[in-house]
């Protein structure tokens, strides 16, 4: 994507932190 496109860089940043974040309660679980 554009890197000048703030909006697709947050996206992806909440996605890659979402998924970090739900990683360990799957394993956990």
């Amino acid at each position: 994507f554009n890197s000048s496109d703030i909006s697709g860089e947050n996206i992806l940043v909440l996605s890659i932190s979402h998924c970090l974040e739900t990683k360990p309660y799957n394993e956990a679980g």
